[in-house]
């Protein structure tokens, strides 16, 4: 879930159903998004990634039940909680079978506002704290990997590649740079994974080392397109719409930066600049 106001998909073939769970959660500050089937609802949950989907189960084309399956089975959506809200399922089997599916929990219609309300904003809540524990574990993995890697007797070409392949895979970067400075601040070792950077090399001999010497931390770049109109033709001719880079120091000295590198504009936050430090 992103740090905007969360999103939720309203699947239901009834337009006044839709406008009035529209109107009740952009009244709560959400943001809204609706399919008036199942197959639309399918196609605009792996578009989107909504945060929570509200899903009716008597609908045309596909029905809520072959929905919340078929959410379930990709691994892009299963983890995207869902809440059937219908006026069809008052039976325990009914029930049964859609938390059998995978469905989160059940609001029949008519249902009392205060209480979806609540409701979505406990499924939210859970959501949350079990991505931020699979986050959590996922870092320990791989930190524990590259731990592994520098006890060894490694050459140090052969350490780069691995841990720029680790941080490539982890971050879902493009590109994962390694760099090291002579006293000079000048490049004495370079490698790369991934996608080619040709031209910020310029950068990366001048303005970075400058950069993150000047400001004591590492670099957050957002988006490239904000930077000046020169740096940000630099990072376009390779492809680079954001990047983090973090300053590798030896008593107090900067002696290398480690970067990864995306072409989608906000693909890194300022956690994943503290992790990558």
């Amino acid at each position: 879930m992103s740090d905007e106001q969360p999103l939720v998909l309203i699947a239901d073939d009834s337009q006044p159903a839709r406008l009035l769970l529209r109107r009740l959660l952009e009244r709560e500050g959400f943001r809204v998004e609706e399919a008036s089937d199942g197959d639309e609802a399918l196609r605009q949950a792996r578009d989107l990634l909504p945060d929570l989907v509200l899903m009716d189960i008597q609908m045309p084309v596909m029905d809520g039940f072959e929905a919340v399956r078929a959410l379930r089975e990709e691994p892009r959506t299963a983890r995207i909680p869902i809440i059937v809200v219908t006026a069809a399922a008052r039976h325990a089997e009914d029930m049964a079978r859609g938390f059998g599916l995978g469905a989160d929990d059940y609001v029949v219609k008519p249902f009392n506002s205060s209480e979806l309300i609540a409701r979505i904003h406990s499924k939210l809540k859970a959501h949350r704290l079990e991505r931020d524990l699979q986050r959590r574990n996922a870092e320990l993995e791989v930190l524990t990997r590259i731990s592994a890697q520098l006890v060894r007797a490694l050459s140090l070409p052969q350490l780069a590649d691995y841990l720029l392949e680790a941080l490539h895979s982890h971050f879902h970067a493009d590109s994962a740079l390694l760099v090291l400075l002579n006293t000079e601040k000048k490049p004495d070792f370079w490698r790369t994974y991934g996608r080619v950077l040709r031209h910020v090399r310029t950068l990366v001999h001048t303005w970075m080392p400058a950069r993150i010497s000047e400001e004591s931390k590492g670099l957050f770049l957002e988006d490239t397109c904000q930077l000046t109109p020169e740096l940000s033709e630099v990072f376009k001719l390779d492809g680079i719409r954001s990047g983090i880079a973090a300053p590798l120091r030896y008593q107090e000295r900067l002696i290398g930066i480690l970067a990864l590198a995306s072409g989608k504009a906000r693909q890194f936050s300022p956690y994943d600049l503290r992790l990558l430090e």
